[in-house]
C-alpha cells in the first residue's frame, strides 16, 4: 500500500528533474509523522518510540491503554472528507490517463485527428471518468448515506465502516448533541475486553458519555462539551487562549 501511494502521489505528480534529496524530503514531510514540521522533531520522536519499544520488551513499562484519550486522535469530518475526495480525484484522473493511453495504442492516427475536438475530450472524460454514472459525487453520497468508506489505499484508517451516525430527534437537546458527538469507532464497538468501561481522568472536562438506547456500549459515543475549542494549527492556540481569557469556561482540545 505504501509503495502504491508513493508511486502514484510522488513519482507521477512530481517533475522528473527532482534530486534524490528533494524526493526523500517530499516523502518524509508528507508521510512520516506529518504532525511534526521539522526533521529534528521527527528524529527525536522516532528515537523515543524505539526507546519505549525496548523498554516494553524488557518489561520496564506497560501497554498503552487504548481507552485513554491521550492515545487517540480526533478525526474531523472536514479532514476525512477532503482526503476521501482527493483520493477519488486521483483515481478518476488516473483512469482517464489509462484510457487515453489505450486509445492511443488502438489507433494512434484516429487519436491525433480527434484530439483537437472538444466534443471528443468530453466523451473520453465521460467514458473513463464514469461521469454518466454519478462520478465522484455519487461516491461521496454513498459514503455519507451509509458511513462505509471504499478506498484503494485505506487512507491510513483503522476502520472501513461506521463513520456516520443517525441524528435521532427524540428531543431537541439530544438532536443538537449529535452534531458535537465523538464516536470512538468500530474498533471500540467490537473489542472484547473485561476491563471496566469508565471515563478516565484525562477525559474529564473535554468529553462526557452519551446516553445510548440501543445495544451499543455507552462509552463508545461521547459528547463534546459546549465550550471545547478544537485546535489544528499552532497559531490557533493563541487565538483560543485569547478567547479563554475572555471566557474562562473555554477548554482547549489540541489535535
Amino acid at each position: 500500500m505504501v509503495r502504491n501511494i508513493l508511486v502514484t502521489d510522488v513519482y507521477h505528480t512530481r517533475a522528473s528533474h527532482l534530486s534524490h534529496h528533494q524526493y526523500h524530503g517530499i516523502v518524509i514531510t508528507r508521510y512520516i509523522l506529518i504532525h511534526l514540521p521539522s526533521y529534528g522533531d521527527k528524529l527525536e520522536y522516532i528515537l523515543f518510540m524505539l526507546r519505549k519499544l525496548y523498554s516494553f520488551a524488557a518489561g520496564d513499562c506497560g501497554v498503552d491503554n487504548a481507552d485513554s484519550l491521550q492515545n487517540q486522535e480526533l478525526l474531523l469530518p472536514g479532514h476525512l472528507m477532503c482526503t476521501f475526495v482527493k483520493e477519488k480525484f486521483d483515481e478518476t484522473l488516473d483512469n482517464i490517463r489509462v484510457g487515453l493511453l489505450k486509445e492511443m495504442r488502438v489507433d494512434y492516427t484516429k487519436f491525433l485527428s480527434n484530439a483537437p475536438q472538444a466534443k471528443w475530450w468530453t466523451k473520453m472524460v465521460d467514458r473513463y471518468g464514469m461521469l454518466s454514472s454519478g462520478g465522484i459525487g455519487k461516491k461521496v453520497s454513498h459514503f455519507l448515506s451509509t458511513g462505509n468508506i471504499i478506498s484503494t489505499t485505506g487512507l491510513d484508517l483503522m476502520q472501513v465502516s461506521g463513520y456516520t451516525i443517525v441524528a435521532e430527534k427524540l428531543n431537541f437537546l439530544r438532536f443538537c448533541a449529535h452534531f458535537r458527538s465523538v464516536h470512538r469507532g468500530q474498533f471500540f464497538m467490537e473489542m472484547k475486553t473485561t476491563a471496566v468501561r469508565k471515563l478516565l481522568p484525562d477525559q474529564w472536562g473535554f468529553l462526557c458519555p452519551g446516553v445510548c438506547i440501543i445495544s451499543v456500549l455507552v462509552s463508545v459515543n461521547f459528547r463534546g462539551l459546549l465550550t471545547n475549542v478544537i485546535v489544528v494549527e499552532p497559531y490557533q492556540i493563541l487565538i483560543a487562549l485569547f478567547i479563554q481569557c475572555i471566557h474562562p469556561m473555554v477548554v482547549l482540545v489540541v489535535y
